[in-house]
């Protein structure tokens, strides 16, 4: 909790910022990719 409290801090970097930042779009995309793939799996199977 303490952690993302300190997420979105003024003294990181702006770079460190951008990073956060792709990782948070990437792991999102990532799950609803999986999320996808999983539903039309899953209703190709029943």
């Amino acid at each position: 909790m303490v952690k993302d409290m300190n997420f979105f801090t003024p003294y990181q970097g702006q770079k460190k910022e951008q990073k956060n930042k792709n990782i948070y779009v990437y792991s999102l995309t990532g799950f609803l990719a999986v999320v996808i793939l999983g539903t039309l799996a899953w209703n190709s199977t029943s």
